[in-house]
């Protein structure tokens, strides 16, 4: 296997300045599949915060009104922990993508793998030509040519910047807040400034930094050396099968499968040669899998040389498997967190009350001899409807809770509704309590019609 040992990034060179990259566009059975994934994880982008489920948005933060949209789901401040173990779980899955499958996360599903290659490197290439047509306009001296060229890529691309802030901030905001800030602007000042900020990142982003992104910022490629081995299936070269390199002539002994063309090189949106084995910088994005079957194909070769596979089944020439100790390890934890989420998503209550007997209160004494406590209620109810609730105590009979001018709690749809009550014991109960101890506990049952929802537990203060 020829190797060339570098101390320094593909993209820098000697002196540290950057090295451009001008990735050829590439057409392939892998490219064919990634373009589906980018569609469809686009589709999702555009269209989650307007799928409705129940008549709740499937994705939607709303953090103005301390309230969070997933799956169809109403989280509040105090179901924070359902969140911790979602992302959890996010955290863990994308580390059983990287054992058994290497940076798939990065090639295929990272918006800014799919807004660069699918979104902006096209449109690049529409304006400004094929990537040597790019390389010589960016070496040109400036002139009109080439303001015109890159005045329109840049207004172009900060009108898709623009746009995809905009729909970034859709799942932060009703559409409706969205629509007004544009028609009432100096209302939605923050919001649109928001907007700009955030327009203004990604248009830096995809004209400046771009693979930048994923060598430097991005921690994730940082951690991909811990997660790998030799079992991992990811985009390897086939050193057994295509070293030595390069063209074989009439007189000279047999070589590799590989011609040494460089296509993989020229097409890799990191500018790597996979030949000198697992990077970095690679983010398994199968480009180069795309060129070099193209070029097997031309030269009447078997396809493959690069491919899905992982070093010890291109060492032994067995076939590749994903399931290993460590990723059947990764995915016992992954698939115990999922069931606690799930357990805990359907053990939510539509309703989330409490109770509380009002501080510094006296025991108010009825002319029917029983006796009463006031308290302070809190409802939220998750449910996008109103809900008529009834409040009642199970454990003391002949206790009533009483309300100030209505018999049925009305809890807001999606919203908090506090108020005071008052709990009334008989005196009955009163004389029987036991000892000096002042304090009777109180279980009340809150209903929607027949069905028990919620059970609270409180204090009452007898004389």
């Amino acid at each position: 296997m020829t190797t060339s040992f570098r101390d320094s990034l593909t993209t820098m060179d000697q002196t540290g300045k950057r090295v451009w990259l001008y990735p050829k566009a590439v057409r392939g059975a892998m490219m064919r599949k990634r373009k589906v994934v980018a569609f469809l994880a686009l589709a999702f982008f555009v269209l989650a915060p307007f799928i409705r489920i129940q008549g709740h948005p499937f994705f939607l933060f709303l953090l103005a009104k301390q309230r969070f949209y997933i799956f169809g789901k109403v989280f509040w401040p105090h179901d924070f922990y359902i969140l911790s173990i979602l992302l959890f779980f996010c955290i863990v899955l994308v580390f059983v993508l990287t054992v058994a499958f290497g940076r798939l996360f990065c090639g295929w599903i990272c918006p800014q793998t799919i807004f660069l290659e699918h979104i902006f490197r096209p449109i690049e290439r529409l304006i400004e030509g094929t990537p040597a047509q790019q390389k010589k306009l960016n070496a040109m001296p400036f002139g009109f040519y080439k303001a015109t060229k890159k005045t329109i890529k840049y207004i172009v691309f900060f009108l898709i910047s623009y746009g995809l802030a905009f729909l970034l901030l859709r799942f932060f905001n009703t559409w409706d807040t969205l629509v007004d800030a544009f028609y009432n602007y100096t209302a939605h000042f923050v919001l649109l400034g928001f907007n700009f900020a955030i327009a203004l990142v990604l248009f830096i982003l995809f004209v400046r930094l771009r693979e930048q992104v994923c060598t430097l910022i991005c921690p994730y490629g940082r951690i991909q050396d811990v997660l790998l081995d030799d079992k991992s299936l990811i985009v390897n070269y086939d050193f057994v099968r295509g070293e030595p390199r390069g063209r074989k002539s009439k007189n000279e002994e047999a070589k590799g499968d590989c011609v040494d063309c460089l296509s993989c090189v020229q097409v890799c949106p990191t500018g790597i040669d996979i030949r000198n084995g697992t990077q970095l910088e690679c983010i398994n994005c199968t480009a180069c899998i795309d060129a070099c079957n193209k070029i097997m194909s031309r030269y009447g070769k078997e396809p493959g040389l690069i491919r899905h596979a992982s070093k010890e089944a291109i060492i032994n020439k067995t076939k590749s498997s994903f399931i290993t100790v460590r990723s059947v390890a990764y995915f016992t934890v992954t698939s115990l967190v999922l069931v606690a989420l799930l357990f805990l998503l359907r053990q939510q209550p539509v309703i989330s009350s409490s109770i509380v007997r009002t501080k510094g209160s006296l025991v108010y004494a009825q002319k029917n001899g029983n006796y009463r406590n006031i308290y302070q209620y809190h409802v939220i109810n998750k449910a996008n409807r109103v809900m008529s609730l009834t409040w009642k105590v199970e454990n003391i009979n002949g206790a009533t809770v009483k309300l100030i001018g209505k018999e049925n709690i009305l809890a807001k749809a999606e919203g908090l509704t506090d108020g005071i009550l008052f709990i009334e014991l008989p005196k009955e109960v009163i004389r029987k309590k036991q000892g000096n101890n002042h304090y009777i506990s109180v279980l009340i049952g809150i209903y929607e019609h027949n069905t028990k929802l919620q059970t609270l537990k409180t204090t009452f203060l007898a004389p």
